[in-house]
């Protein structure tokens, strides 16, 4: 077997056994889809868009012979699709966000029309099945939470706020598809530049410098105002711009937090400690997406010029 062999085999075990895992794990093993991706994305800079593909065929494929096609088709266009273009993107020395940006949709849209086709075929609204969807994540979710030694009170609270994220979850679908899946190829940007090691080089800014291109902030005005304003479609219609640009404002935001923690020389652990902060503790993370929509004006990574 030789190297391009060695490749995809590797690319499709690592890709079943993570699509296995985080299928048997349920909402705990969640995390691992943010994983997917990278066996299939790294075969690909490593040995070329064939092999590349192939992985993602040959995975699809075992999921399907073993009678899981709507696995092999969930896997395909959830993870498939953007595994496969990210590296396409990125080995034609295209800029990592925009590489990222262009995967993000064209694996959105391909799954938008795929999901639109089968709702079709199926005499089903596309809404109603992404409320089945919600209201499956969310009873699993709550049944894990109901094997804990909460009061009836705090199950009934939880209970409430489950019906809310579902409503939720159906409003800014789409938002949340783009928002997911950039977040997903965004780490497996990092991952793979980490596996590197000289064999390929991944191109753009570094992330301390990174910033949202400066139109963006429209869509954050825009949207704003038509989330507190209007009702019916329009209102979601904002919902959805608000879900898109926020998260990337926030982005923006923690590469501003990397610039300093940089310019500190910080030791790696105080690092971690600070994006996990960052992650967890209110309002860090509403603090942090105001530095990224101020960033437009202030600077803030400046270099300021000492007066004597």
């Amino acid at each position: 077997m030789g190297q391009r062999g060695l490749f995809l085999f590797g690319g499709t075990v690592l890709t079943l056994m993570l699509q296995i895992s985080a299928g048997a794990l349920g909402s705990v093993g969640a995390f691992l889809n943010f994983l997917i991706p990278l066996p299939a994305a790294y075969a690909h800079m490593r040995a070329g868009s064939v092999v590349g593909g192939l992985v993602v065929v040959a995975s699809s494929g075992v999921l399907a012979a073993a009678g899981e096609l709507e696995g092999a088709l969930a896997y395909l266009l959830q993870f498939g699709v953007a595994s496969f273009l990210l590296p396409y993107f990125l080995r034609r020395f295209w800029s990592w966000d925009r590489a990222v940006a262009l995967a993000t949709l064209g694996s959105v849209a391909l799954g938008g029309l795929a999901l639109g086709a089968y709702s079709l075929s199926q005499g089903v609204p596309a809404r109603h099945m992404v409320q089945d969807y919600a209201k499956k994540e969310i009873e699993q979710t709550l049944s894990l939470y109901q094997q804990g030694s909460a009061t009836p009170e705090q199950k009934e609270e939880f209970q409430q706020l489950g019906k809310r994220l579902a409503d939720f979850f159906v409003q800014a679908y789409p938002g949340l598809a783009l928002t997911v899946t950039w977040s997903m190829l965004l780490l497996t940007v990092y991952l793979l530049s980490r596996l590197s090691a000289g064999w390929y080089v991944v191109s753009g800014p570094p992330f301390a410098l990174w910033h949202a291109p400066p139109w963006l902030v429209w869509g954050l005005i825009s949207g704003g105002f038509g989330f507190v304003l209007l009702n019916g479609p329009l209102g979601v219609i904002a919902l959805n711009i608000l879900t898109i640009v926020l998260p990337i404002y926030f982005l923006h935001g923690l590469a501003i937090v990397s610039f300093f923690f940089r310019k500190k020389n910080l030791p790696p652990v105080f690092k971690v400690l600070g994006y996990v902060l960052i992650m967890v503790l209110n309002p860090l993370p509403l603090i942090v997406t105001g530095f990224g929509v101020f960033d437009l004006w202030a600077d803030f990574r400046k270099p300021k010029i000492k007066e004597t």
